[in-house]
């Protein structure tokens, strides 16, 4: 029973590692598809800069804090799941910084 387990799940892991290596980029493909998602949705929010790394950001009817050097976005989706959310996105565009290069490592090729 366990040595048809580890089997399973060794070939599982050699399927994952031939479909990553077909991927180019340097994220993986869901995430990837989730960040496309995320910087689609952050089109039109406003923000205001309030100091170096601090901003809020009007989205619509709500506003919130984002603080890029803490990691940190009042609405605590970054914090859940280090994907950065559209408030997150709108002040990296400001500040002229990569979407991807702030995305944990664990979610890269």
């Amino acid at each position: 029973m366990l040595e048809m387990i580890r089997s399973k799940v060794m070939e599982r892991i050699q399927k994952r590692v031939v479909a990553m290596s077909k991927n180019s980029g340097v994220l993986c493909v869901k995430i990837r598809k989730i960040l496309e998602r995320v910087v689609a949705e952050s089109v039109g929010f406003t923000y205001i800069w309030n100091g170096k790394y601090g901003f809020e950001v009007k989205a619509h009817a709500d506003q919130y804090t984002v603080d890029v050097m803490k990691n940190s976005c009042s609405c605590g989706a970054w914090q859940l799941c280090s994907i950065p959310c559209p408030h997150v996105i709108t002040c990296l565009l400001h500040l002229r910084k990569s979407v991807v290069a702030i995305v944990k490592e664990c979610y890269k090729k």
